[in-house]
């Protein structure tokens, strides 16, 4: 009897670490990669202002987009502003996170537009988008 009790047990313990990967932690490492790629983005238009270098097509197109893959990936987090509150997570306040996007829709919007002129408020935008999302630019 006990060998089945085993069984079931540990079958029910498979399943409910599967869900919990599934909908817990699977989330949260999405909304890391894309805080990175808004991390990144950061330092790239840092670095690109007032050099030669430019963004290519498919850049300017993901740039578009990282607003709201940033919401929409920590909006699928389950109990966010609770699992933010843990600083082992590293998951920044919401109230950070949509600030950050509303200024990378800024920065989407110069990078998309003619003219390449970076002014040093622009660059102070890049910093404060690495700053809401827990890194610092040098």
């Amino acid at each position: 009897m006990t060998i089945i009790w085993s069984v079931v047990l540990g079958a029910i313990s498979f399943v409910a670490g599967q869900i919990f990967q599934q909908y817990a932690l699977a989330p949260i490492q999405e909304f890391r990669r894309q805080r990175a790629d808004a991390i990144y983005f950061a330092v790239r238009f840092r670095d690109f202002a007032g050099s030669e270098l430019s963004w290519d097509a498919e850049e300017k197109s993901n740039i578009k987009q990282m607003r709201a893959a940033l919401i929409y990936s920590m909006e699928l987090i389950p109990a966010y502003d609770i699992l933010s509150r843990a600083r082992f997570l590293g998951l920044p306040e919401r109230l950070d996170v949509k600030s950050a996007a509303d200024e990378i829709a800024k920065l989407a919007t110069i990078v998309n537009a003619k003219s390449q002129a970076t002014v040093m408020s622009d660059m102070k935008i890049a910093e404060r988008v690495a700053a809401y999302l827990g890194a610092k630019i040098v």
